[in-house]
């Protein structure tokens, strides 16, 4: 299956960029389904908690979860699932 088609059976946008790589655009709303089911399914809890523990330092293994707070930094600063 080619890149292409998993971005498009994912739901995701794929878009032509430079040197022939592809941009893919994510909406808010599948940033933050994958960050509930990735902190759900690995934590626990919900992503919310767990983007508020790892930036309070009280996260237990944020190395199992980098993904998910790399996926956290495309939202907006003031997005509600990153208010205390």
């Amino acid at each position: 299956m080619s890149q292409a088609s998993r971005h498009k059976a994912a739901g995701l946008r794929c878009i032509p960029g430079n040197g022939g790589s592809a941009v893919v655009k994510l909406s808010r709303a599948q940033i933050v389904d994958s960050l509930e089911k990735g902190a759900r399914d690995r934590t626990g809890m919900s992503a919310r908690i767990m983007l508020r523990r790892y930036r309070q330092g009280k996260l237990t293994d944020p190395n199992g979860v980098t993904d998910l707070i790399a996926l956290s930094n495309l939202l907006r600063k003031n997005d509600p699932i990153l208010a205390e």
